[in-house]
């Protein structure tokens, strides 16, 4: 499974803080790897709408989201707040992913 992750916008955004995180999970922890798994299978992540349609503030982040698996992609674009449930979870994991990559 292949994840691509990308935040826009927000208050004091800063493009190029803005670039995408991919995430090979196969080389991830195995732990890390089984989470991120069951998040996208809880989360319907697939089933999802490409965009979900919410108005959006000026100052709201944008989080796109891309997943490959086998033989399955999809892309999904979401505003804060992401509503509560296994997606906002799964979103707030990968903004960590991303956090710690900024720091390396």
């Amino acid at each position: 499974m292949r994840i691509v992750f990308s935040t826009s916008g927000g208050f004091a955004s800063i493009p190029g803080l803005a670039a995408p995180l991919t995430i090979d999970v196969e080389t991830l922890p195995e732990a890390e790897q089984e989470e991120l798994r069951q998040l996208v299978e809880r989360s319907a992540f697939f089933a999802l709408p490409l965009q979900r349609p919410r108005p959006r503030a000026a100052d709201q982040r944008t989080y796109t989201i891309t997943i490959e698996d086998e033989d399955r992609v999809h892309t999904v674009k979401l505003n804060d707040p992401v509503p509560a449930g296994d997606l906002r979870v799964l979103v707030d994991r990968l903004r960590w992913h991303q956090a710690v990559a900024r720091r390396r």
